[in-house]
């Protein structure tokens, strides 16, 4: 009886971290849904929900689960790209988490940096931005879920934006990103999970990684 009181304990975080509601718009970089069979498609962010800027492209070999992800294209764009969204907010304690994965022959990585932050109205920036950087992300070709929490406390807060960007020297390889959420309270985890269990999804692309 204490074991199974104790799984239940453990599996709380993961619970709540499911249940959580994600603040974002198309947190799966899965819409619009397109071919991905061109460069200019790649770099169609338009009906996405989210503002893009310098090298970087949504593929389906990027795709941690459902049909496209995002990456930063390490061998010929640069020398850095990011994305964001404002999002209407009223401040307090949030937390911004996004699962990346970094292929060894993304050999140059400058800066990678997930944000948040405040804006009033007008969209000036309001209260500190708090950013976390994970420059020393693995080369490993594997997923890691990356995340910082801040919180808002100026009255005038009227949106908060979250903020994925990258620095890097064009070098080879990429840095693909997925599956963003932005949710109320402190980090609390990401469920582990078997990706493509039936490993019946194959990108028409191929796989990569």
């Amino acid at each position: 009886m204490k074991k199974l009181f104790m799984t239940v304990l453990l599996c709380l975080p993961f619970a709540f971290s499911a249940l959580a509601e994600n603040l974002v718009t198309n947190g799966t970089f899965d819409v619009p849904d397109a071919d991905f069979g061109s460069e200019s498609t790649e770099t169609q962010w338009m009906g996405t929900g989210w503002t893009q800027w310098g090298g970087v492209f949504r593929q389906r070999w990027a795709a941690r689960t459902a049909h496209a992800g995002g990456y930063f294209r390490g061998w010929s764009s640069g020398p850095d790209g990011g994305i964001y969204q404002n999002i209407s907010n009223t401040g307090g304690q949030h937390t911004l988490a996004v699962w990346v994965r970094r292929e060894p022959a993304f050999a140059s990585l400058n800066s990678l940096e997930i944000k948040i932050e405040w804006m009033n109205a007008s969209t000036n920036w309001v209260d500190a931005t708090t950013v976390v950087y994970y420059n020393s992300l693995p080369a490993d070709g594997l997923w890691h879920h990356i995340h910082v929490t801040a919180t808002g406390t100026d009255a005038s807060i009227a949106f908060i934006r979250p903020v994925l960007y990258c620095n890097w020297a064009a070098v080879g390889g990429s840095l693909a990103f997925d599956d963003m959420e932005l949710y109320h309270g402190p980090y609390t985890g990401a469920p582990p999970r078997l990706v493509n269990r039936s490993v019946e999804f194959y990108p028409p692309n191929g796989l990569r990684g």
